[in-house]
């Protein structure tokens, strides 16, 4: 893993993203501080790749860094940041998705209503549903795949 960290750490953005790419197929554990590492990178592409990985870890300690990159100046990387909290579940992420579900950009709505979906908070239901007639159908989309999930999940232990 060595060879892969110094790339993400002095390679250029197409030498990060390759690191990143094995990282993620390897799944380890370890490479959380890595991903938290390259989500800094002045690299669009890097830092969406590396929340991708994060997405792909579901690991806790990167629900703060996410966070804050759900206003990243990229769009993709805020779009792959909102799908990484939704998938790791953690409750800390509901405020501030909530705030990204009225974004005026429909990809950031989209991306949080399926977050919170995926997270099951039962108090932002009523959130969700408001976007039901949304102006962008991939939004409402969404937002009805997220309804159903949820309440597939409803009967299951914490839930």
């Amino acid at each position: 893993m060595a060879p892969l960290v110094h790339l993400l750490r002095t390679g250029d953005a197409d030498a990060q993203l390759h690191a990143i790419a094995v990282l993620k197929i390897l799944c380890e554990p370890s490479s959380c501080s890595f991903f938290l590492e390259a989500l800094e990178s002045p690299h669009g592409k890097v830092r969406e790749a590396a929340a991708w990985g994060l997405w792909r870890l579901r690991d806790q300690k990167a629900v703060e860094s996410l966070i804050s990159h759900l206003q990243d100046v990229d769009i993709n990387v805020a779009v792959g940041a909102a799908h990484a909290l939704g998938w790791i579940g953690d409750r800390r992420a509901v405020e501030p998705l909530l705030l990204m579900l009225e974004n005026r950009h429909w990809r950031l709505r989209q991306a949080a209503a399926s977050a919170l979906a995926w997270i099951g908070d039962v108090q932002v239901l009523d959130a969700i549903r408001r976007h039901l007639f949304d102006p962008k159908p991939q939004v409402r989309k969404a937002v009805k795949r997220g309804l159903a999930m949820f309440h597939s999940r409803k009967g299951q232990p914490g839930h």
